[in-house]
């Protein structure tokens, strides 16, 4: 299945909970490799910690908000960047709002020392824990090999989250944060 191309803007009214759920997903081309996976991955755990700092922490408007991304090499090289969070449906276009300043900020804006920091000593950790774990080891021979890719990039993750600058993550924001295919979706308790 492939994400639709352009920009889709979807709102949709079901069930009873007085609370809203909203989506927003960017998708485009991918150049596939470890380099690119990376800077992606990088860019994403920003996006997550400026979007907690923003909605949910200065502005009260949700509990939690999720950002993920997915890659695919075949059949065709794609990428999507996922936001996803519940919250009042009056609050709805004000926290979209906050979404896509934020959004244009790490296009324009290089990240502070301190977020970037952040985002190094979050991967770092990860990758501290996750190569004590079999699954990590197994899913990672498993993704080198489907892709094609040579394994000993996994043991070069330390140098490669120390490479990580304001700059880097803010090209990447370039590249990945493009709204050329966007799809917003929101869901809308139905009127009682």
């Amino acid at each position: 299945i492939r994400t639709p191309e352009g920009e889709i803007n979807k709102s949709l009214k079901k069930g009873v909970d007085p609370k809203s759920g909203v989506r927003v997903t960017l998708s485009g081309e991918f150049d596939y490799d470890m380099k690119n996976r990376f800077a992606l991955r990088s860019m994403k755990e920003l996006l997550n910690i400026r979007l907690r700092e923003e909605i949910r922490e200065e502005k009260g408007g949700v509990y939690g908000v999720g950002v993920w991304t997915r890659t695919n090499h075949y059949p065709e090289a794609n990428y999507n960047v996922n936001i996803q969070f519940n919250t009042d449906p009056k609050r709805v276009d004000e926290l979209l709002g906050s979404v896509e300043k934020i959004l244009t900020e790490m296009r324009d804006d290089e990240a502070s020392k301190e977020n970037v920091d952040k985002v190094k000593s979050l991967l770092q950790r990860e990758y501290e824990t996750s190569i004590k774990e079999n699954g990590f080891w197994m899913g990672s021979i498993f993704n080198f090999a489907y892709n094609n890719e040579d394994m000993r990039q996994i043991l070069d993750m330390k140098e490669m989250i120390q490479t990580i600058t304001a700059e880097s993550i803010k090209e990447a924001a370039e590249e990945y944060l493009d709204e050329d295919n966007r799809i917003q979706v929101v869901l809308y308790p139905e009127a009682k």
